[in-house]
């Protein structure tokens, strides 16, 4: 029988990036700080409102980074995905590489433009603590 878990990560979340972890540090990039959505996509799907953690706009002066970034909540239970697309079919790695009861680290790189050129290290606050496990 399958479980049956309401679900509500949605809200604005505070963090910092430091870009110069990817190739965004030749363009003077550094440490960004900004807000990003969690949205809900239904059924248990989430993703960030930004992908690129402010990067994009900086860099670009365009938009957020979207494509197919989600992540999903089975019953408290988070799963990213690892190995994603963006909207500019680039290949991307996101690596949750730490956590904490309140901050969620991300190391996310693109593998395709440039040979890894854009990329980041952003960690989320999520002040009244992380409403989940990481899968």
């Amino acid at each position: 029988m399958p479980a049956n878990c309401p679900s509500d990560l949605t809200g604005t979340f505070d963090y910092v990036a430091d870009l110069s972890v990817g190739g965004w540090s030749a363009d003077g990039a550094g440490t960004v700080t900004g807000t990003v959505d969690i949205v809900a996509n239904g059924g248990g799907s989430y993703d960030f409102s930004d992908w690129s953690f402010g990067g994009y706009k900086l860099i670009y002066g365009g938009s957020a980074l979207d494509g197919d970034f989600d992540f999903s909540d089975v019953c408290g239970v988070v799963t990213f995905n690892t190995d994603v697309t963006d909207s500019y079919s680039d290949t991307w790695t996101l690596t949750v590489t730490e956590t904490s009861a309140t901050e969620l680290t991300i190391l996310y790189d693109n593998e395709t433009y440039l040979g890894g050129y854009e990329g980041g290290l952003v960690t989320i606050s999520f002040p009244d603590g992380i409403p989940f496990t990481l899968n």
